[in-house]
């Protein structure tokens, strides 16, 4: 029932709401670039296909998804020259960051538990 593409914008809009209550500038689904919107999806996709995956499993799979599209760390987030600061190991990540990922998982779980009980 829920299109893994539905998903991607409901995940990155509570990103959004995370970032407002921690005073990061916003995106909207639409300010992203494709590979951006991209990177939301595999990550729901591998969320679904590995339930048992952690929060840290899922950083460290952005952070090859980001690696594969020719990003690498630098000190501020930078679509054109593909450089952000969160592409580090999770324990290197500042707690407001790591909270993400939880949310992100919490997210896709919910919903396809949701999904599981309307087909019931």
């Amino acid at each position: 029932m829920f299109k893994t593409a539905h998903l991607a914008r409901v995940v990155h809009a509570a990103n959004n709401e995370l970032r407002a209550q921690l005073n990061e500038p916003l995106q909207t689904w639409e300010d992203l670039t494709e590979g951006e919107r991209a990177g939301v999806r595999t990550g729901i996709e591998l969320t679904v296909a590995h339930p048992e995956m952690t929060p840290e499993d899922s950083h460290a799979s952005w952070c090859r998804f980001k690696f594969e599209q020719g990003w690498v760390h630098g000190p501020v987030k930078d679509a054109v020259a593909k450089t952000h600061p969160c592409i580090v190991a999770y324990h290197e990540l500042p707690a407001a960051q790591r909270a993400k990922d939880y949310l992100f998982q919490g997210i896709v779980r919910a919903l396809l538990q949701a999904q599981k009980v309307l087909a019931a």
